[in-house]
């Protein structure tokens, strides 16, 4: 099993993730796309999408079923768009540095409510804070 960090991109609307991330045998359980859905990286540079595939977003604190589309030229490994986001997080405190998680998908342990944030991207620059435990995604 491969882990990554991903990016909380709300700019994003779908989950995407680099093929160098996934198993060496991913596309036995990719889908082909008939059509490749048009796709533009934040240099309006068009991302080519071939596949699709189901992973486990396992955080520590919830584990969902995803979807997501394997793109070969992302700058960073794992994208969790808005569509992960609306449907999985209550909110993204950045002053507290914190996701808060949804309920419904915690569980009833109090602790398992929030995950650290481990850097921000404001004004261009980014404010990292490695000092908070790691939070991980597994896929």
């Amino acid at each position: 099993m491969n882990s990554c960090r991903p990016v909380l991109d709300t700019g994003a609307g779908i989950n995407l993730v680099r093929p160098n991330i996934l198993p060496d045998n991913w596309k036995t359980y990719a889908v082909v796309l008939s059509r490749s859905p048009s796709i533009k990286d934040a240099k309006s540079r068009r991302l080519e999408v071939k596949y699709a595939i189901h992973l486990i977003v396992d955080t520590g604190a919830i584990k969902t079923f995803e979807r997501f589309f394997v793109a070969e030229r992302l700058s960073v490994p794992c994208i969790l768009g808005t569509e992960f986001i609306e449907r999985c997080i209550e909110g993204i405190l950045p002053r507290r540095r914190l996701v808060a998680w949804r309920k419904e998908l915690c569980g009833s342990s109090p602790d398992k409510h929030s995950t650290p944030v481990l850097a921000c991207l404001a004004n261009g620059q980014w404010d990292r804070h490695w000092r908070d435990q790691s939070a991980r995604v597994r896929a």
